[in-house]
């Protein structure tokens, strides 16, 4: 991150400088996961989520 001086305002501007800060390699939660779970009130529902794109980082 790098902070510029705009007439009296400061911005804040963002360059990946890194391989993992790129857009392509962000992890990201794979949208295609069961969404309906049913369970009975008092009891634990286990809801999953299964997230991509997470290279060594698992």
């Amino acid at each position: 991150c790098a902070a510029k001086t705009a007439s009296s305002s400061s911005v804040v501007e963002h360059h990946p400088n890194s391989y993992w800060e790129q857009t392509f390699s962000q992890p990201y939660f794979d949208n295609t996961t069961k969404r309906e779970t049913t369970t009975t009130v008092g009891q634990s529902a286990y809801l999953y989520c299964r997230v991509r794109n997470l290279g060594d980082r698992a």
